[in-house]
């Protein structure tokens, strides 16, 4: 068994609690899985879940009940890159998306960034590689392969030490009013979407 991979509620209760010791509002990045077979909508498979010191794979094919973690996620502010497709995810899983979303793809174009991929980004501010062996993988099957989890950890590990770079970034241009803007009409767009068709 993984041991990054949380596949209880009970195991995800107690993450979450330890995840937030000390924070007034938790912050965590987050990215998902999902399976892309024939299908009427994919269904989500996996949640990559960070904080600052640790970076776990949550599996609600196995938890049975994910009402904890959108009860955490309703006052986080969460960092995740290129989120609407993460958040349109949580919003069918959840019926309603995290407190804040902060998005890096978002902010590194307000930079300027030309190439702004997870990949690039993660090139450009810590000089790290990352595979993208896994990116069509079978996220519906288990167990999931050592390079399948070491790609999904690797999807959120950066993120939230890039959103500071990205922050302090805004901040010398004068655009980090910009970036909230357009990271809360993102969530919006979202939130106003009709997804039952």
């Amino acid at each position: 068994m993984c041991q990054n991979m949380i596949d209880t509620t009970e195991r995800l209760v107690l993450h979450l609690e330890k995840s937030r010791l000390g924070a007034e509002a938790p912050i965590c990045a987050i990215d998902t899985e999902a399976d892309s077979l024939p299908r009427y909508r994919e269904s989500l498979c996996l949640i990559q879940f960070a904080v600052r010191n640790e970076s776990v794979l949550i599996d609600p094919l196995a938890i049975e009940d994910l009402t904890p973690l959108g009860a955490y996620l309703s006052e986080a502010t969460v960092w995740m890159h290129g989120a609407d497709y993460d958040m349109t995810m949580f919003k069918r899983q959840f019926g309603e998306l995290p407190a804040v979303v902060y998005d890096t793809q978002i902010g590194a174009r307000l930079l300027g960034a030309r190439r702004f991929g997870l990949g690039d980004l993660v090139s450009k501010y810590f000089g790290v590689e990352l595979s993208k062996s896994s990116q069509k993988a079978d996220w519906g099957r288990r167990p999931l392969s050592e390079k399948m989890i070491e790609y999904a950890l690797n999807d959120v590990h950066y993120l939230l030490e890039m959103g500071d770079l990205i922050v302090a970034g805004l901040r010398d241009y004068g655009r980090y009013d910009w970036f909230e803007e357009s990271c809360a009409a993102a969530r919006q767009r979202v939130l106003d979407r009709d997804d039952s068709k």
